[in-house]
């Protein structure tokens, strides 16, 4: 016989002696064991195994009981805080009042606190004396008084007086109707009458205005008539629930209704809509802009924006439903038809309170845009997830036509989307296989067409749809995350080639991967590259990272941070397609470069735009001048070549010297450099 099963076996026949209910319970409340007695009152409760039986959790019954402050006690108990505790409550029916103590405590196995004992006593007959049933009266934590058969007050204990503000001179011996005329005509009194006339004990929670107050109440008829009450205030237990129902509907920054609240109030405008044969549109806004203010001016500025917007689109849309979606994304229900003047004259004035400049804090005027997308009930969607999923469609189709504007829903949509989607199942599939794969395009020295550097760059040929350009799937993958699993395929495939190639003194020159700025905020992908860095060991500036140009560029502390980590490894920093996207000449005074690559949409207007020679012209020296490399990408005809090297740009890359290529081929180029 094992250890566990003595010890409960002897602790059955210890509880089963006991005359009293007794239940062992596990740490997490569990009930165990039950004596004899607890079988028996179990029983009488619900004439079966009963909901105290074993195996049922008696925490859970106290929390359905709504038992807060007795179950805090306990699981003061169960943490070792207090050695036990007792508690002393009415038990009464309309035959007899009876009062039970309850004791809580531990079962320990040496030091550790194994179980929780609990038992209830029956201190009724103990009880012989009006003043003992006083100081019993007393002593409980909740608010007792007694009513005659003619609704007099004949007894009140310090709790009641507490609670009710009275003294027992004002009440005792007036009518409780008297003493309390705001009762009459409230569900108290409905209460108090039934439990009288019916003779059955009930229970209720409700507020008593006079004294701003939740009461939960307990009445008890008496065998003789007259009423025994109990109550308790409840006010704190109401504010907790009042302030987590808060949490779970509403949004923290904008006190919104959440993604949660606008789940709930698009299912009922669904069920209303059917029964009524009336329809309603869904309007999907995407914020834009706010990741800019967040990365220039901080988070908190963006969140005092969204704040103010939420407010705007709550007063333009009185008597419709707007929630916060998450982030820089809100919902809004229009009671109405798209495609009709109200409608129309509704979303442009969405557009427009959102384009209006916010002033916030001490700062200047803040403007920002939105995209929009529209679905309407039924014709989209007959279930909230079809309705949302139309409308964030239809969001991305205005944000893919440059932002601020509207579109609306059309079934296409799902086929531009469900191809999204489609692609991005595949390119997971393609990062595992060959089909994505790496070619190398040199970059050459101005002067003599020499190799001086390698860009390494990616390029997908799927077996269904052919070659998939990387300006489609590069966004897709950072998008979805998987752009760390294409540049971690790519290190691992180039660093053992170059190696190769400079232990063979086949190639000195510089390497050049591109990098999203999402790998630079991830301190994981950046260590793991600088432990592949020390494996490899390659000569100081052999790697260079290219990183097109953007606003957290300039404003994240991390990013900043990993890129002096990276340079002080002898890793070099390149700013890619220079010109193109967030263009700020900051980049050239303030951020750890080593080199600048000129978009090609600049070389491609040499010859017939004086205006872009001259920025290319500046853009050269002022390179020059502060010490940086300038590449110009894209180079194509012997005319573009002529005016780079007229303005002393040194480097050029390009398809006039050599288009992207194979391992293989480019080794072919690096031995036809070598000296013969």
């Amino acid at each position: 016989m094992d250890r566990s099963f003595t010890i409960n076996l002897a602790t059955q026949q210890t509880i089963d002696a006991m005359d009293h209910l007794v239940a062992v319970l596990s740490l997490d409340g569990t009930i165990e064991m039950i004596n004899h007695e607890w079988r028996i009152a179990s029983k009488d409760q619900n004439g079966s195994t009963g909901s105290t039986a074993i195996g049922v959790n008696y925490f859970d019954i106290l929390e359905k009981s709504e038992e807060f402050l007795l179950l805090f006690c306990i699981k003061k108990v169960l943490s070792g805080e207090h050695s036990s505790y007792r508690h002393t409550y009415p038990c009464h029916s309309p035959e007899k009042d009876q009062y039970f103590e309850m004791i809580v405590s531990t079962i320990k196995e040496g030091h550790d606190i194994v179980g929780l004992m609990v038992q209830h006593i029956d201190t009724t007959k103990f009880v012989d004396s009006q003043d003992q049933i006083s100081d019993i009266l007393e002593s409980m934590t909740d608010g007792f008084f007694a009513l005659d058969p003619n609704w007099k007050i004949t007894h009140a204990n310090q709790e009641a007086l507490r609670l009710l503000h009275v003294s027992r001179k004002d009440i005792i011996g007036l009518s409780v109707w008297h003493a309390f005329p705001h009762l009459l005509n409230t569900e108290f009194e409905d209460a108090y009458r039934r439990a009288v006339a019916e003779r059955i004990t009930i229970r209720l929670e409700a507020y008593f205005d006079p004294k701003k107050t939740w009461f939960q109440v307990h009445l008890y008829p008496r065998k003789n008539g007259g009423l025994t009450v109990y109550f308790q205030s409840i006010n704190e237990r109401k504010r907790m629930e009042e302030q987590l129902f808060h949490s779970a509907y509403y949004d923290e920054l904008t006190d919104l209704p959440n993604r949660k609240s606008l789940q709930k109030e698009i299912n009922d405008s669904i069920a209303f809509s059917e029964n009524k044969l009336e329809q309603f549109t869904v309007f999907f806004i995407d914020v834009d802009g706010i990741k800019n203010i967040n990365d220039l001016y901080g988070h908190h500025m963006g969140d005092e924006l969204l704040k103010q917007l939420g407010d705007r689109l709550e007063d333009i849309t009185k008597g419709h439903f707007v929630a916060r979606f998450g982030g820089d994304e809100f919902v809004l229900l229009y009671r109405g038809k798209a495609h009709t003047k109200d409608y129309e004259r509704f979303s442009k004035s969405i557009l427009l309170e959102i384009q209006r400049p916010f002033q916030i804090l001490n700062y200047s005027e803040f403007s920002i845009t939105a995209s929009i997308g529209v679905s309407q009930y039924p014709d989209d969607g007959v279930t909230t997830e079809d309705l949302l999923s139309a409308a964030d469609t239809a969001m991305y189709k205005a944000k893919e036509d440059k932002g601020n504007k509207v579109a609306v829903y059309h079934k296409q949509m799902k086929d531009t989307l469900a191809h999204r989607m489609l692609l991005l199942d595949l390119l997971k599939k393609a990062i595992d296989s060959d089909d994505l794969y790496f070619l190398f395009q040199p970059q050459v020295s101005a002067l003599d067409g020499k190799i001086t550097g390698i860009e390494v760059l990616s390029r997908w040929k799927d077996q269904h749809f052919g070659f998939i350009s990387p300006g489609e799937f590069i966004p897709l993958a950072e998008e979805s995350g998987l752009i760390k699993n294409i540049t971690t395929k790519l290190i691992d495939h180039v660093f053992p080639l170059l190696k190769s190639w400079v232990d063979e003194d086949l190639f000195n020159g510089k390497v050049a991967i591109n990098f999203s700025t999402l790998l630079l905020e991830s301190d994981a992908f950046i260590e793991d590259f600088i432990k592949k860095l020390q494996i490899y060991d390659f000569p100081p500036g052999t790697i260079e990272i290219e990183l097109t140009e953007s606003v957290q560029l300039l404003t994240s502390p991390k990013i900043n941070h990993h890129l002096q980590v990276l340079r002080q490894k002898g890793v070099r920093i390149a700013i890619d397609d220079f010109g193109t996207g967030y263009s700020n000449f900051a980049y050239l005074s303030e951020f750890p470069l080593d080199k600048v690559k000129i978009d090609m949409t600049f070389i491609h207007q040499i010859g017939t735009n004086k205006r872009v020679e001259e920025i290319l012209h500046v853009l050269i020296q002022l390179s020059k001048k502060l010490g940086y490399d300038c590449v110009a990408e894209g180079v194509e005809t012997k005319e573009q070549l002529n005016f780079l090297l007229q303005k002393k740009c040194k480097y050029i890359q390009g398809y006039y010297f050599f288009a992207p290529m194979e391992p293989e081929k480019l080794l072919l180029e690096l031995n036809n450099q070598l000296p013969s």
